[in-house]
């Protein structure tokens, strides 16, 4: 039997609608971000070099597909999110002896703790929706 559009929120607590919502938004962006540079290259911008294309792999891709996982798995999808940044950080830091500025790769990863308290809350209380 098909399912409805949006029938994949109808049981879940009002945290992990946000969460999926709030996951969707940012794999929207950061897709879109990914094609403008495609479409709309900088002048004088070359295709990543193979250490880029490794910390791409991580970050954004890791904390992403972590975050799209963590809808049906919600300890191994923010672990592999959390992980994924983690050595997109510890890359970046062995390559330019110094952590990436800014908040924004910490405010992406939001949903993930939202999906891992979650797991935890309801591993403790016995009620997984």
């Amino acid at each position: 039997m098909r399912k409805k559009p949006f029938e994949i929120f109808e049981n879940d607590k009002l945290s992990i609608k946000i969460a999926k919502i709030t996951t969707l938004i940012i794999t929207a962006l950061i897709a879109l971000a990914f094609v403008s540079n495609v479409i709309f290259p900088e002048e004088g911008e070359s295709l990543p070099t193979p250490y880029e294309f490794l910390e791409l792999m991580f970050f954004p891709m890791g904390v992403l597909a972590g975050m799209l996982l963590a809808w049906k798995w919600r300890l191994t999808g923010p672990l592999i999110t959390i992980g994924s940044l983690a050595i997109f950080y510890a890359l970046e830091y062995h390559a330019k002896q110094r952590f990436p500025r800014g908040l924004t790769p910490f405010l992406i990863i939001v949903p993930a703790f939202i999906f891992l308290i979650d797991y935890f809350v309801s591993k403790n209380t016995g009620s997984r929706v």
